[in-house]
């Protein structure tokens, strides 16, 4: 079975409209990123307490902390990053999610050692709190590759891997070598598509783009999955208009909200096409 989940701040910046849009979807879970312009690590606990009681209220379970935790380089002083770890699994805790999402560091210079000592550090201090530690495949990280983000899993016992589909082609690896090569491992799935485009991609919705949609549903027919979407489509950013962005790629969207919609739409138009059946809001069968 799979489970429709998604960055609240995919869908808005307020939480309360991030909330309604969610619900509006049939989107039932949610990765805590960033809420009112501020990122997880820097909420209170007065904010996260506020923040957990509204998204509870309206039937909305927290999957993940979606913290920036390796997603700079190893300049990060240890004793800074041991800090940054705690307060992850301190908001782990208050929204009650099983899991934190990481990354594997920027500017790593292929320290591989390094690289290993750091993340298991997060992965061993969140499993004295029973959390799972689930790292993504971010372009410019060491685990950019399906060979590297193997390698990782290999070397740390109990790490987890978010497969993000349209990473994998903004760093150029074909899908079907990450389908069949890093998918296999996958623990949930970042549900977004992507066209490569020199050493980038635009992204696009599921299905729109070269990720190979469909085969990963067939992958996933005896797995039970989360699929997050965060669909990182394009829309005006803060002193932007639509009119000045509208021709800069395929998918272009007025507001975060409406690239939300189209995303979850998109979504649950391929679970349909892949011979998925929802039996209850935001989970699917096949």
């Amino acid at each position: 079975m799979i489970k429709l989940c998604a960055p609240t701040d995919e869908a808005a910046v307020n939480i309360d409209d991030a909330i309604k849009a969610m619900r509006s979807m049939g989107v039932g879970l949610a990765e805590i990123r960033d809420v009112n312009g501020i990122n997880v690590l820097d909420f209170t606990n007065e904010q996260a307490n506020e923040f957990y009681e509204k998204l509870k209220a309206k039937g909305i379970e927290v999957w993940a902390i979606s913290s920036p935790i390796g997603k700079r380089d190893f300049a990060i002083d240890f004793n800074a990053y041991q800090d940054r770890v705690k307060k992850a699994i301190e908001m782990a805790k208050i929204f009650h999610a099983p899991h934190i999402r990481v990354f594997s560091f920027f500017n790593h210079n292929n320290n591989v050692d390094e690289v290993v000592k750091r993340l298991s550090y997060v992965v061993e201090e969140a499993k004295k709190e029973n959390i799972k530690v689930c790292l993504e495949n971010e372009k410019g990280t060491y685990g950019e590759t399906p060979e590297r983000m193997l390698e990782l899993l290999d070397k740390i016992p109990g790490l987890l891997m978010v497969y993000d589909s349209s990473n994998y082609i903004q760093v150029g690896v074909p899908s079907d070598k990450t389908l069949s090569m890093a998918f296999p491992r996958a623990y949930y799935v970042h549900f977004k598509d992507g066209i490569h485009k020199g050493d980038d991609a635009d992204i696009t919705p599921v299905g729109e783009g070269e990720a190979n949609i469909a085969q990963l549903l067939k992958l996933s027919t005896l797995r039970d999955m989360t699929f997050s979407i965060e669909h990182h489509l394009r829309y005006p950013n803060e002193g932007e208009t639509f009119e000045q962005i509208q021709n800069s790629q395929k998918f272009v969207y007025p507001n975060r909200t409406a690239a939300f919609y189209d995303a979850v739409g998109h979504a649950r138009m391929m679970l349909l096409k892949g011979g998925y059946m929802e039996i209850h809001e935001g989970l699917f069968k096949h």
